[in-house]
């Protein structure tokens, strides 16, 4: 489809913000404490 000049299924910032939550919850586990996401710095905390 993209190649067709065609959309994307979804956007770069939602597709960020899901690469995101899984990035948190991998974290949250093999740490075992809770993280945060800081909209400020845009990381992880």
């Amino acid at each position: 489809v993209i190649r067709n000049g065609g959309q994307t299924s979804a956007n770069i910032e939602r597709t960020f913000e899901e690469g995101v939550a899984c990035v948190m919850a991998s974290k949250s586990y093999l740490e075992k404490r809770r993280v945060e996401w800081d909209p400020i710095n845009r990381r992880i905390v």
